[in-house]
């Protein structure tokens, strides 16, 4: 008896972590998803994005360097998926 008391006191609880957890991935996935609809809608294809912002990023890697780069796509694509922009800037 004691034992399920116990366990019916904790359930409440530990219920509200598990369903935060779930709430904060279904929240992060979404925010991935946009991302990566933004860009497909935008450029079709990854040859596209590069061909339009490569000139700039040489530009700015010359003139500031590596973490300019970085600021300067967020700024000109805000929505810009991290896994292209870091295959963009190993192509610099």
């Amino acid at each position: 008896m004691s034992v399920a008391l116990t366990l019916n006191r904790y359930r409440v609880p530990a219920l509200f972590p598990i369903s935060f957890v779930l709430l904060m991935a279904g929240q992060m996935y979404n925010h991935y998803k946009r991302r990566r609809d933004w860009f497909s809608q935008t450029f079709r294809t990854y040859e596209n994005f590069r061909a339009e912002a490569i000139e700039g990023a040489r530009q700015v890697r010359h003139e500031k360097g590596e973490r300019a780069v970085v600021r300067h796509l967020g700024a000109q694509y805000p929505h810009l998926p991290s896994t292209m922009m870091t295959r963009l800037i190993k192509e610099l």
